[in-house]
């Protein structure tokens, strides 16, 4: 017996767009925290590949040597999910709504 997916009415489409929207513009009304977000996890970013060369190249082969760039290796990480949060707060999501918001001309 093969199953069909039952049909989307224009009514759901609409509600899960206007849920879309709804989660878009909360998450793009402040401008200056994205930009606040966006510097910090490239400064972060920037802080641990600092660390990962500095471990490398002041310390010698050993143990210590591995966890001071695992330290390094976690703040690049968590530099780069912010800072890839707040530019996509700054630019996609706005580009988004853009196209997503229904005219009212």
């Amino acid at each position: 017996m093969i199953r069909t997916n039952p049909p989307v009415f224009k009514s759901e489409t609409q509600f899960v767009r206007n849920r879309l929207v709804t989660w878009l513009k909360r998450h793009t009304e402040d401008d200056r925290q994205s930009l606040a977000r966006f510097t910090t996890g490239g400064f972060s970013f920037a802080a641990g590949m600092m660390v990962i060369i500095l471990a490398d190249q002041l310390l010698d082969p050993s143990l210590s040597q591995e966890w001071v760039s695992l330290i390094g290796l976690i703040l690049v990480v968590i530099g780069a999910l912010t800072a890839l949060w707040g530019y996509l707060k700054i630019s996609l999501f706005k580009i988004l709504l853009y196209l997503l918001e229904t005219k009212n001309d």
